[in-house]
C-alpha cells in the first residue's frame, strides 16, 4: 500500500529518473494522491515544522507560513538514479529517506558557488567538473534544503530498492 501509485494504470515516469529509476511525481501531481498526505506519514506533520522554523531563522527568511505543496516517491533499483535538477519555485525541499540499502548510493549536491570557483587557479581536482559533494544518507534521514540547490543521486548498486520521498514547500506570501 505504501508505494501504491507505482502500479497505477496511468503512471508516467519523471524525466529526471534514469536507468530504470521510477517516480510517482507526475501521477501524484495529476491525481492529487500526494504521499505526504498518506496516513502512514502523519508523523511528519509534527516533525517537519521545527526544521522549517530553524531553517527560516538560520537563513533569515520571511516568517510566513510555509506548507507542503506537492510530494512524490522515487524508487531506484540496481542502476537507477535521479539526474541533476532543482525544484523551481519551491522555497524548501524536504527529502525523506524511506529505504537506503547498502550500496544504494548517496545524495549529490552541486556547489552553488561553482561559477565563482571556476575563475580561480586551483588544483586539478577542484575543476568545474568536480563540483559535486556526496552526502551520505541512511533510512530515516530527513534533509531540508532550498529548492534552488542543484542535486542528483548516485546510481544504486544494490539489488534492493532505495525509496525516497520528496516534498516541495511553498509559502503564503
Amino acid at each position: 500500500m505504501l508505494f501504491r501509485s507505482f502500479n497505477a494504470p496511468d503512471y508516467v515516469n519523471a524525466t529526471e529518473e534514469k536507468d530504470g529509476g521510477k517516480s510517482t511525481n507526475f501521477y501524484s501531481t495529476r491525481t492529487g494522491d500526494m504521499p505526504h498526505m498518506w496516513d502512514e506519514f502523519n508523523f511528519l506533520k509534527t516533525v517537519v515544522p521545527s526544521h522549517i522554523e530553524a531553517a527560516v531563522e538560520e537563513w533569515k527568511l520571511s516568517k510566513v507560513p510555509y506548507f507542503p505543496a506537492e510530494s512524490w516517491i522515487n524508487e531506484h533499483k540496481r542502476g537507477g538514479w535521479t539526474g541533476e535538477h532543482y525544484h523551481r519555485g519551491a522555497y524548501f525541499v524536504l527529502v525523506y529517506y524511506l529505504s537506503v540499502p547498502d550500496g544504494s548510493g548517496n545524495l549529490m549536491v552541486r556547489d552553488p558557488l561553482e561559477y565563482h570557483w571556476s575563475g580561480f587557479k586551483s588544483m586539478p581536482d577542484r575543476g568545474i567538473d568536480n563540483m559535486w559533494y556526496p552526502l551520505e544518507v541512511k533510512a530515516g534521514d530527513l534533509l531540508l534544503f532550498p529548492g534552488w540547490i542543484k542535486h542528483k543521486t548516485e546510481a544504486s548498486l544494490s539489488d534492493e530498492s532505495r525509496y525516497i520521498m520528496s516534498i516541495n514547500f511553498d509559502a503564503n506570501i
